[in-house]
């Protein structure tokens, strides 16, 4: 009886479990805000998906940068630690899913994976966001100091 009951109970778990949508979803959640991802300039798409740890203006200081081990990137320097180029085609393979680094959690960051990495090789709605987010990336660079 105890046996028939307990499994009862194990089929009943896991159906709520299977109902509940514990599974990734297929389509990635494109809101913000009410808005659209699609529709956001590049400067929203960052507010709504970088600022948190990044910082309003790429610096690394976000409300969320004071909790994490290791301190946000300052975005505003890519260009100045690259030789005075900015890495434009490594910060499309590090939002893409690509190439991955270890302070993000891998090829995944927690707030803003499923936005950034396309479903299937042929998602191009992915890349375009992408390519918006890489082009204010770029846009916020500290000009090069003088030597």
């Amino acid at each position: 009886m105890w046996l028939r009951t307990a499994s009862w109970k194990t089929v009943a778990v896991l159906a709520a479990i299977a109902a509940s949508g514990a599974a990734p979803p297929r389509e990635p959640p494109l809101k913000s805000a009410g808005r659209e991802a699609r529709a956001m300039s590049g400067r929203e798409l960052y507010v709504a998906y970088c600022a948190s740890c990044h910082g309003l203006e790429g610096r690394g200081d976000g409300p969320a940068a004071e909790a994490m081990r290791m301190r946000p990137t300052d975005l505003t320097a890519l260009a100045e630690r690259h030789g005075g180029q900015f890495p434009a085609v490594r910060v499309q393979r590090l939002l893409g899913g690509v190439e991955g680094l270890p302070a993000h959690g891998g090829k995944r960051m927690p707030v803003w994976g499923p936005v950034f990495l396309p479903l299937s090789p042929a998602e191009g709605q992915a890349a375009v966001l992408i390519d918006k987010l890489v082009q204010y990336l770029q846009s916020i660079q500290r000009p090069a100091s003088p030597r």
